[in-house]
């Protein structure tokens, strides 16, 4: 039965049913009794983790293609660095927006956690997949040889 505040649970169901507690009076289930909550938290939390992958992969090898000195190769232009990075966190916040909340930064959650926005598990999560999404996006760089 959906109430004014959310749906009852089968308990508070069966008393409204037999007249013990008002619809007013039963409010939703916690978040943390709800199976969809910790699916929807680990989807979330796999975006987090690969849009900061994907962001600290185009920041450091865009930074690090500025690094390189070399007279055969055009060097970019602190401009184009700031406008890859720029670029790759506006596309990659847009693209995980809807998932997510697209904070791919671990200050973002905290801010969002502290505004009372997000509770603390999911920033939890959130604070953790995007540290982990960044060691990935920085041993990728690695890996690839970008990095000098």
């Amino acid at each position: 039965m959906k109430t004014r505040t959310g749906y009852m649970t089968e308990n508070e169901n069966r008393l409204h049913a037999r007249g013990f507690l008002t619809p007013f009076q039963a409010g939703p289930s916690p978040w943390f009794r709800r199976k969809k909550f910790y699916t929807n938290l680990l989807r979330r939390s796999a975006a987090e983790c690969l849009a900061s992958a994907l962001l600290m992969f185009v920041s450091l090898s865009a930074s690090s293609a500025f690094c390189t000195v070399d007279e055969d190769v055009r060097v970019p232009t602190p401009v184009m660095v700031g406008l890859a990075e720029g670029l790759a966190y506006a596309g990659l916040m847009a693209a995980t927006a809807h998932i997510s909340g697209g904070h791919l930064n671990p200050a973002v959650s905290l801010g969002i956690l502290i505004s009372g926005h997000l509770n603390v598990l999911a920033a939890l999560f959130y604070i953790i997949a995007q540290f982990i999404g960044s060691i990935l996006g920085a041993a990728a760089v690695l890996v690839s040889g970008l990095l000098v």
